[in-house]
């Protein structure tokens, strides 16, 4: 038996109102018409302010069948209003498989991907605190006295092997994101803890990305830049 992760994207979900666009979060439930129907498999972080949330936190699922029909639920966390859904039939397999269904309501394009969570055999946790200097402005702002307002996402590539339609031809998942930070090209973030599984699927080895962007009001928040690396560089 193996552990999968599942991890939820989704595109161009609906404001909430007018004047708020959302803290939205994906729910995943057994569907179909079996014994384990509507059986939580999990849910992800609470993410505020984005038109295109890529949830970090991933479901971990121990299976010893080769697939399974799932229902996602996109939500808004201050009312459980429901933004989005998407039922599909994932597959367990030993390469990362990548499922875009589109939504019945609101619009939005869900997308799943399922990756065999353990490829290497560095087990445990590891800490990580980022600093960054020179941040690219990027903002304007008033009287141009405006300055970005950078966070970053670690990113790991689905598989060693292209699996998805990105600029590169290769899927890359968020495993980790900071806060942002308002007005500063030299933000220092706070340290965190990761498990290996999340981080690299416990590969030192295994490609990592990592992305800064500049935090938009509007929820299309803008890249400034990025590197590739691996958990055994950055060590």
């Amino acid at each position: 038996m193996k552990n999968y992760q599942l991890t939820i994207e989704a595109e161009d979900v609906k404001r909430v109102s007018i004047r708020r666009r959302g803290s939205t979060y994906a729910l995943v439930t057994i569907s179909g018409t079996g014994p384990r129907e509507g059986d939580v498999l999990g849910k992800t972080e609470v993410l505020e302010d984005f038109a295109d949330p890529r949830w970090s936190t991933p479901i971990v699922m121990e299976e010893s069948t080769s697939s399974m029909p799932i229902r996602v639920e996109i939500l808004d966390s201050e009312d459980d209003d429901l933004l989005a859904e998407a039922e599909l039939e994932v597959t367990f397999d030993d390469e990362a498989q990548t499922y875009c269904v589109d939504s019945p309501i609101g619009g939005a394009r869900i997308q799943v991907t399922v990756v065999e969570s353990v490829r290497g055999s560095m087990f445990g946790m590891v800490s990580m605190k980022f600093r960054m200097l020179d941040v690219k402005n990027v903002e304007s702002g008033i009287l141009g006295l405006g300055r970005s307002d950078p966070f970053v996402e670690v990113q790991k590539r689905a598989s060693i092997n292209p699996v998805s339609d990105d600029n590169d031809g290769i899927k890359w998942i968020v495993a980790y994101r900071t806060r942002h930070v308002m007005d500063n090209l030299r933000p220092m973030f706070d340290e965190f803890r990761i498990s290996m599984e999340n981080l690299c699927y416990c590969d030192t080895k295994w490609p990592l990305r990592l992305v800064c962007y500049d935090w938009q009001r509007s929820g299309k928040h803008r890249v400034i830049g990025l590197v590739d690396t691996t958990l055994e560089e950055l060590m």
